[in-house]
């Protein structure tokens, strides 16, 4: 798959290195719909600390820190310029423009068809180690071979308060886990981009 260069995020403790995106989609407009390649942050879709007793996509912390601390810190007052919003209707009806989101399930299925196409790896800035409340210093994110589990933007629509992603195998995973209690998984931001 094609992939271009564009924004910075940490790569490492020290390091800011450029994103790499992998082109998804171009429209006929020019417009192209990029994933970030690797797994550039682990987050949570929701934090139990937040108090949010029915976390949906618009209204989690996840969606929030990628439209407000990621974009406003990492992208180029030129770059922010160039990012279309992207309009998604969620479930319930609500309709919203978000300049940064994740993937949804169907957009994994059009998308990335295959398993191996849907593998990513954490970035070390993704595998750093954090400190747990509960259970001290952890590398953040557990992976497989090198990949790891990464978060998509649709909560399980088969049982209450979980998650849904793409495996460290590359498959889809419609019941991911406890939102709050299952642990930080990868994050692949998505764009839209002007030509």
């Amino acid at each position: 798959m094609k992939t271009i260069k564009f924004g910075k995020y940490f790569y490492n403790e020290d390091e800011l290195q450029e994103i790499e995106w992998i082109v998804l989609d171009e429209n006929p407009d020019g417009k192209k719909l990029l994933l970030s390649k690797f797994c550039i942050e682990t987050m949570q879709y929701e934090y139990e600390q937040n108090n949010n007793p029915n976390p949906k996509w618009d209204n989690c912390v996840l969606r929030s820190w990628l439209n407000g601390y990621f974009i406003d810190n990492f992208f180029t007052t030129s770059e922010k310029g160039k990012m279309c919003p992207i309009t998604i209707t969620t479930p319930t009806g609500i309709v919203l423009n978000d300049k940064v989101t994740l993937l949804s399930i169907e957009e994994v299925d059009k998308y990335l068809p295959s398993e191996k196409e849907r593998k990513s790896k954490p970035t070390p800035w993704a595998k750093r180690s954090k400190w747990n409340e509960k259970w001290g210093e952890e590398e953040s994110i557990y992976t497989d071979h090198g990949f790891c589990t990464w978060l998509l933007r649709n909560p399980s629509s088969k049982v209450n308060n979980s998650w849904t992603g793409i495996s460290s195998k590359g498959t889809i995973d419609e019941i991911g886990g406890d939102i709050y209690l299952s642990g930080e998984k990868g994050i692949r931001p998505v764009i839209l981009l002007e030509s």
